[in-house]
C-alpha cells in the first residue's frame, strides 16, 4: 500500500494575468489593494465579477479584493 498527502493552501497572493506594460510599470501590483479609476494608469490589473455572484451587473475588481489569493504547498 501507498499513501500520498498532499496539502493545499490557497493563498500566495498572486496577482491577476498583467499584459507587458502593466508589468512593466508595476511588476508587484503596489497601490493595487482596492479598484479606482486610476488603476490603469498605475499598471494594476483588474477583473469583471457579477455583483449578484451569477448573473447580470458586473463590477470591476481588484486581485485582493476579488479574493484571488494562491498558494500551492506539497509537503514531503
Amino acid at each position: 500500500m501507498t499513501f500520498k498527502f498532499i496539502n493545499n493552501d490557497l493563498d500566495t497572493n498572486l496577482s491577476i494575468r498583467l499584459s507587458r506594460t502593466q508589468y512593466q510599470r508595476n511588476p508587484y501590483q503596489r497601490g493595487c489593494e482596492t479598484y479606482s479609476a486610476a488603476f490603469a494608469t498605475n499598471g494594476c490589473a483588474s477583473i469583471s465579477v457579477y455583483v449578484n455572484g451569477y448573473n447580470g451587473t458586473r463590477q470591476s475588481l481588484g486581485a485582493a479584493e476579488a479574493g484571488l489569493n494562491r498558494h500551492d504547498a506539497l509537503p514531503i
